[in-house]
């Protein structure tokens, strides 16, 4: 059977149909209360969306699509190592810029006291399923539809990391704001790469720090 040929419109469907749902999910977030009802939610989010892309063969012709990467591999290991360290660094700064003047706006807090159990669970399985779901869609599909639009390296960076930044929305200005200049780094190297599994990696990491019991 003759593979149907591709149109922007196509591409951009299949961003958005993709994105919507992580902003449905902090809805959601906002009428349950109970630990195991949030992380409930969370991940049936995450496959939800990911089972979108790779059962839905429009999303699977466009999420399986190679991009000719401009650097090579061992500046993917590079980026898994400095984006989070970067990134880390990016978002300490945000919080002491606008500390004074943020208020606590966001919807929930995901620092919540879980079963040793369950934290495990969420702290390397759930940090990796929202890393892979995050980056194929914020990035990936992201950078397909924008690029196929014709709009400059620059403009991609900027529009991904906007709709990257406020799908964070339940979380706060603080972290939507965090997120929104992540994900220009996060953009722009994967322009470079033309790889997610660095972009996954580092996501992974990032989110380990954050969440984990390692920041300070």
């Amino acid at each position: 059977m003759q593979r149907r040929s591709l149109h922007a419109n196509d591409y951009r469907n299949v961003y958005f149909f993709c994105l919507v749902p992580f902003f449905l999910n902090d809805f959601l977030f906002y009428a349950v209360s109970e630990t195991l009802h949030i992380y409930t939610v969370d991940y049936g989010t995450r496959i939800f969306v990911l089972c979108l892309i790779f059962a839905w063969p429009l999303s699977r012709m466009v999420a399986l699509e190679r991009i000719i990467p401009t650097w090579g591999a061992a500046a993917g290991i590079g980026c898994l190592i400095a984006l989070p360290v970067i990134g880390i660094v990016m978002e300490k700064v945000v919080i002491f810029f606008m500390w004074p003047w943020a208020s606590i706006d966001g919807i929930y807090d995901f620092n919540i006291n879980a079963p040793t159990e369950l934290y495990l669970i969420d702290l390397f399985g759930g940090l990796l399923l929202v890393a892979i779901s995050e980056e194929l869609v914020s990035r990936k599909l992201a950078w397909l539809w924008l690029s196929r639009i014709g709009l400059s390296a620059t403009h991609i960076c900027i529009i991904s990391a906007f709709f990257f930044g406020t799908l964070h929305w339940g979380r706060g200005s603080i972290t939507v704001v965090s997120a929104f200049f992540i994900g220009v780094l996060y953009m722009a190297a994967y322009i470079k790469l033309g790889r997610i599994w660095p972009l996954v990696g580092a996501h992974f990491l990032h989110n380990f720090y954050v969440f984990g019991p390692f920041d300070l």
